[in-house]
């Protein structure tokens, strides 16, 4: 169904498109190059509804490029004992679209120090999927929701010999 009213927001954008084309191309002078006026106009107008996740993947894929890396000491962490300390998802802001960061963070199970860091990113859909709901989880239409270091940190642990633990559960003394 979501299909259907997607295709029919398509159709009447469209249609605007060419209402609005045609009235933008009405008041240029009858010349030669008045068609070609009209298709450019017709070009540039088109991606207008989208130009949110344009930008904003755009963005979003900088954000990917900058964070695709496991920051680990591949040396000092091989053999060890580790655990995953729990960070909480922030919102990240001035960007075209909504995008959330989780920060994982692994830390060394005899010292508390840092061991091992990375990062992961999610983002919703532009304005017209939020709008229209025409897409499960408000994902964008133009590139992928959620980006991951290049390489697979429990491959990474598992090749480093790493042995990941829960973490630790400090209980406080009851009176």
């Amino acid at each position: 169904m979501s299909g259907l009213l997607f295709f029919a927001v398509v159709a009447l954008w469209l249609y605007a498109l060419k209402w609005i084309v045609q009235l933008i191309g009405d008041r240029l002078p009858a010349r030669r190059w008045r068609p070609v006026a009209k298709l450019g106009i017709f070009v540039l107008l088109l991606p207008l509804p989208l130009i949110d996740e344009i930008v904003g993947g755009w963005q979003f894929a900088q954000l990917c490029k900058q964070h695709n890396t496991i920051q680990v000491d591949r040396e000092k962490v091989r053999g060890s004992t580790i655990y995953y300390v729990p960070t909480d998802s922030i919102d990240i802001k001035n960007l075209w679209l909504p995008v959330r960061h989780q920060s994982w963070k692994h830390v060394y199970q005899t010292t508390g120090l840092m061991a091992m860091r990375y990062d992961t990113f999610h983002a919703t859909g532009g304005r017209l999927i939020r709008t229209l709901r025409i897409s499960e989880g408000n994902v964008p239409l133009l590139f992928r929701d959620s980006c991951f270091p290049q390489e697979d940190p429990v491959a990474l642990m598992k090749s480093l010999n790493v042995k990941t633990l829960d973490r630790p559960i400090s209980h406080a003394k009851e009176k």
